[in-house]
């Protein structure tokens, strides 16, 4: 990865791994990945919880705190409606 880095004009870019969270169905709650048990994962975009908080849909239990939700959910409407248009 450091030579990828370098021969690309990163420099000394250092580069942190991290753990992948997905939504666990079996646990309703948040969790770290398990590739042995992916069909037991969700991935929820932010494209997904735009389109949730549109339809006046609740993502599934344990995705989000309900204080996250409930401003989602009553904002998305006026934030629709304020934003700026594209300048052609």
């Amino acid at each position: 990865m450091d030579q990828w880095l370098r021969q690309r004009n990163f420099g000394d870019l250092n580069i942190l791994p991290f753990k992948v969270v997905a939504y666990d169905k079996t646990q309703s709650k948040m969790a770290f990945f398990d590739s042995s048990r992916a069909h037991d994962f969700v991935f929820i975009s932010g494209t997904k919880m735009r389109s949730l908080a549109k339809t006046r849909e609740s993502p599934p239990d344990g995705f989000m705190c309900l204080n996250s939700h409930s401003s989602l959910y009553y904002n998305f409407p006026r934030y629709k409606l304020h934003k700026p248009s594209k300048r052609p």
